[in-house]
């Protein structure tokens, strides 16, 4: 499975972007900057976490509105 997900700046979960089987390749997603209820975020730092078998990657984010 691969996880992608995004947390605020305290760790804190924002939303689950990916929690599906993925085919090995180049794959595309974007984060509409709504948190897992709908709601617009505040503009700021996060961070995406990319979990795949043996790889984490975690990058940050800047949100401007």
């Amino acid at each position: 499975d691969v996880l992608i997900r995004v947390f605020d700046v305290r760790g804190r979960l924002v939303k689950m972007l990916v929690h599906a089987a993925q085919d090995a390749g180049r794959h595309t997603v974007v984060w509409d900057g709504a948190d897992g209820g709908g709601l617009p975020v505040s503009s700021g730092m996060y961070f995406c976490r990319l979990e795949a078998g043996d790889t984490a990657l975690t990058r940050k984010m800047l949100l401007v509105r």
